[in-house]
């Protein structure tokens, strides 16, 4: 079968996994959070089950045009 493996979408902007999750979360959309600390940072890792994966993505792409990385370097 092609495709089965699960789509990875992974940030250390705060702001945009808090966005993303809401959007799953009202799109119905299943997905499994991981949050990993580091001494250099924060990940966020959300794994989403490939026959969600296209439609994740789109609302991903507009998370990330609308939610500014507020990450301080």
């Amino acid at each position: 079968m092609k495709g089965t493996a699960p789509k990875l979408i992974e940030t250390e902007s705060p702001a945009r996994a808090k966005a993303f999750k809401t959007e799953l979360a009202l799109g119905k959309i299943p997905f499994t959070l991981s949050v990993r600390g580091y001494v250099f940072g924060t990940f966020y890792e959300f794994v989403i089950p490939r026959i969600y994966s296209e439609y994740a993505i789109k609302l991903w792409r507009r998370i990330c045009i609308s939610v500014p990385d507020k990450r301080v370097l």
